[in-house]
């Protein structure tokens, strides 16, 4: 498949590590390759779909969808993400995002709310810093930020 020619090296060391294949593909959506990001992390769930850590492969895979502009496909990432890692508000993030990016608007504001119940710290604001930490090109973040402006009205 097409994630199995990328090998960056700690993949190489280990191609049968799936926590390595998680984080690289982590890695290259921040580094503004979300298609090699979503082969990666397909790779990983698949091997690993009882992984702890899936729920949050799936939060990175519909964050490499959003950026590749297939909405359907993120949402879909965006939920199994929720229903993994129920208590992680970010994948309630995503998929409010995802919704947004789809016009269900009157959805994404409900997910938004769920956001601020499950994390009552969590502003627009401190997810949009989060976009500029780790997404190193400027067009990648801008983005994802406009996105999250849309979906996060306070």
């Amino acid at each position: 498949g097409k994630g199995e020619q990328f090998a960056p090296e700690f993949v190489a060391i280990n191609p049968n590590s799936s926590f390595s294949r998680f984080s690289c593909g982590a890695a290259l959506f921040a580094d503004a390759r979300p298609e090699d990001g979503a082969a990666q992390l397909q790779l990983f769930i698949r091997r690993s779909p009882k992984d702890p850590y899936v729920g949050f492969a799936y939060y990175f895979l519909a964050l490499c969808y959003l950026s590749l502009n297939d909405p359907q496909q993120a949402e879909q990432a965006a939920r199994k993400s929720v229903k993994h890692s129920p208590g992680f508000a970010w994948g309630d993030v995503v998929l409010a995002m995802s919704l947004m990016h789809l016009g269900r608007d009157a959805e994404a504001q409900q997910q938004i709310q769920k956001v601020r119940q499950l994390e009552p710290g969590m502003t627009c604001q401190s997810v949009e810093d989060i976009w500029r930490h780790m997404l190193r090109h400027q067009e990648q973040a801008e983005a994802m930020i406009a996105l999250t402006r849309q979906a996060w009205r306070d």
